[in-house]
């Protein structure tokens, strides 16, 4: 294989390394199954050898009978070629449902090849088809999938391990396991620590990952305000009180269930939830007559991955004067207790929470149906405990349901919201 003409003791110390390393290399692709990577480092080595070598490497290595074998490796089949089983076992199977995702990551996968070939490819599978078997937010089933990782083989053993990022393609995919724990609102446990220690050691980048979220996700679980179930409830009624509740600031707000059949009137027989505050009940009565009230309406907001309709009865917005004074004035004080009047910040009247500056709001509400006969009904049950929308005329900005909006999201017919305005006077409505 070597030629020790021509050659000083350096070149064919030389050429030996790296025969050494083509061959370990070599080896590893063959195992592997890697021919593509096999061809590319042959190539690659050739253009480092000079003329008498490079004859004697290139009749070595493509050589008939090593040809041959890359050929038979080529042409395997698929089902062969492919050591790692991937998405199907989670195809196969009839019945999907938690036990049995949880049976194909500890026995199906693990009988199959006792030396867990095409590992990372199953994570990846496993990950795409939890939402098939209902387990998108279970932590045990987390845990499942970074036990597949080997243990052991590969902790690194040095800082230059550690930092050059030791087995990369491996921490990738358990990183990815972990961004998408992080995404889900799912907080890590110690018993999870210890898998990532067991398969990737301290000193590794996922380690550092999971270190992290069992840093920050316990300090920021709980800073919500707007704390929902879990899990959510399936009733629609009760996401519809979640919803109201998470969207009125006043927490004297009361929120009333009704039903449209207890309306003579009503052609939509369906529930109703409405959420009122005293403050805006009083809105109600200081309200003008000739003056209309707007509902508009349906908007979206969201519970998590579940979305509600809502409507809102508003008013024009209230304009109030702006009062400029400078509070570090000090050379002319009054003193409104001895007779001198009264600074204008106090004699104004504040703003209370529901005047906004694009309108007033009056109460909200979700139907059952998200219809125009559902929001009539509620408004006539709001006058029976706001006596003054009697007098006052309610103008209705109804718009295509959004819901379609959110499940076509790329159809810009969609996008194009036909508003109706339908006016009634008190007369009409009763």
């Amino acid at each position: 294989m070597f030629l020790r003409c021509n050659m000083t003791f350096n070149q064919e110390l030389k050429y030996l390394n790296l025969a050494f390393k083509v061959f370990r290399f070599n080896h590893r692709c063959l195992r592997s199954n890697n021919i593509r990577r096999l061809h590319q480092m042959n190539h690659k080595s050739v253009k480092h050898l000079n003329s008498p070598m490079k004859v004697q490497y290139v009749s070595f290595h493509f050589s008939k009978p090593n040809l041959k074998i890359l050929r038979e490796k080529d042409n395997m089949e698929p089902s062969k070629k492919e050591l790692a089983p991937r998405a199907t076992f989670f195809q196969k199977v009839q019945k999907k449902d938690r036990q049995t995702f949880l049976q194909i990551l500890t026995e199906t996968f693990a009988s199959h090849d006792k030396i867990r070939r095409g590992h990372v490819e199953f994570i990846y599978a496993a990950l795409k088809y939890m939402d098939d078997f209902g387990v998108p937010g279970d932590l045990e089933v987390y845990k499942k999938i970074l036990d597949v990782f080997p243990k052991g083989k590969m902790i690194p053993k040095n800082l230059i391990q550690a930092e050059f990022y030791h087995f990369s393609r491996h921490q990738d995919c358990a990183v990815y396991v972990l961004d998408k724990m992080e995404y889900s609102g799912i907080c890590p446990d110690k018993e999870m620590g210890e898998i990532i220690k067991a398969s990737f050691g301290t000193s590794s980048h996922v380690y550092k990952k999971y270190g992290r979220m069992m840093y920050w996700m316990p300090k920021l679980k709980n800073i919500n305000p707007y704390q929902l179930p879990d899990p959510l409830p399936e009733d629609p009624r009760e996401l519809a009180r979640l919803a109201l509740k998470k969207m009125c600031v006043d927490i004297r707000t009361k929120i009333e269930d009704f039903n449209a059949e207890d309306l003579e009137d009503s052609a939509d027989k369906t529930w109703i939830v409405s959420a009122q505050a005293p403050t805006q009940r009083k809105l109600i009565e200081e309200h003008p007559e000739e003056k209309a009230l707007y509902v508009e309406g349906p908007s979206l907001v969201w519970l998590r991955r579940v979305s509600m309709s809502y409507y809102v009865l508003c008013g024009d917005p209230k304009i109030y004067p702006v009062v400029e004074e400078d509070e570090d004035d000090v050379s002319d004080l009054p003193l409104y207790m001895f007779g001198d009047p009264k600074p204008k910040s106090l004699t104004l009247t504040p703003k209370s929470v529901h005047e906004q500056e694009d309108a007033t709001i009056m109460a909200m509400c979700c139907t059952g149906t998200s219809s125009k006969d559902s929001v009539l009904s509620w408004i006539r049950f709001l006058r029976k405990s706001n006596p003054k929308l009697d007098s006052i005329p309610v103008l209705f900005k109804i718009r295509t349901s959004p819901s379609s909006l959110v499940a076509l999201n790329t159809n810009k017919e969609n996008m194009e919201q036909n508003e109706e305005n339908i006016s009634e006077s008190s007369d009409s409505k009763s």
